[in-house]
């Protein structure tokens, strides 16, 4: 089982991918996997030039894990690519390219393989050099699946050795406009505050060596884990959830963030593999 599969198709956006994969080895077990789907026929053991040889530049990256393979298929891009991910622990994706991935995030592969991968699916977005930042980005919300994107978030960072900042926002319902009475604002975020804290305490005891500062914000989720992305190395959502981040699995938030975060976004489902391990 590959550590890490990496779902390529020869842009700069996918060699991104594969850098940030390398800066993050810790996550990526000791298996690395570029997948690259093509539309025609690839015959027996052969593979486009340019994935052999990208393959050969990850080997003498620093930081690459001790194996790296390569796989050509042919077919529809989000099978495939899903296919691949129930064999993974983590599967990593360009933020935009071309051929089978063409338009990734702002079109609809890396979006529906993001919220669908059986694995934590992380979409490369940002410049090369916000890969090595030192703090990962939580986004909480008082929902079980809130709570795997924390559990996750604090196994990254206790992986990697950097912080961890758990972002709650008000629910999304104090910001729907119309006729009815809306809560208080500022009981709002006194309830998103004590909620927070209860999530943190939660997950201190199994991470005692990761630094956990929490932020509630009043504005809209998107907008709070966007501001919250500037110089981070990575957000996860869950997903999907409720209050803050509700209809996270093909939503709005989702949507949002891969959109619009400064930073790569990783979306865990509910169960999966956890960072660094394979098998």
């Amino acid at each position: 089982m590959p550590g890490c599969a990496i779902a390529v198709d020869g842009t700069p956006e996918s060699e991104r991918a594969v850098e940030w994969a390398c800066a993050n080895a810790a996550l990526c077990g000791d298996e690395l996997l570029l997948i690259t789907i093509g539309t025609g026929p690839h015959p027996d053991g052969t593979r486009p030039g340019w994935l052999t040889d990208l393959a050969a530049q990850t080997r003498e990256r620093n930081g690459a894990p001790r194996r790296v393979r390569v796989e050509a298929r042919t077919g529809r891009a989000v099978p495939r690519i899903l296919e691949v991910a129930r064999h993974a622990s983590l599967l990593v994706l360009g933020s935009r390219g071309h051929r089978a991935l063409h338009d990734a995030v702002l079109g609809s592969v890396a979006l529906e393989v993001a919220t669908r991968s059986p694995c934590p699916a992380v979409v490369v977005r940002g410049a090369a050099e916000q890969v090595r930042r030192e703090t990962v980005v939580a986004g909480v919300d008082g929902s079980v699946h809130g709570d795997r994107a924390l559990e996750f978030a604090c196994e990254a960072a206790e992986a990697l050795r950097c912080d961890v900042v758990a972002v709650q926002a008000a629910p999304d319902s104090a910001f729907i406009t119309g006729p009815f009475e809306h809560p208080d604002r500022e009981e709002l975020v006194e309830r998103a505050e004590r909620a927070l804290a209860e999530a943190v305490a939660g997950f201190a005891p199994d991470h005692p060596d990761v630094a956990v500062r929490r932020l509630t914000s009043s504005m809209d989720p998107i907008s709070a884990l966007t501001e919250a992305t500037s110089g981070a190395r990575l957000l996860v959502v869950g997903r999907r959830g409720s209050g803050g981040f509700s209809e996270a699995l093909l939503g709005s938030v989702s949507r949002g963030v891969l959109h619009r975060a400064a930073c790569p976004v990783a979306v865990v489902p509910l169960e999966g593999a956890r960072p660094g391990r394979s098998g």
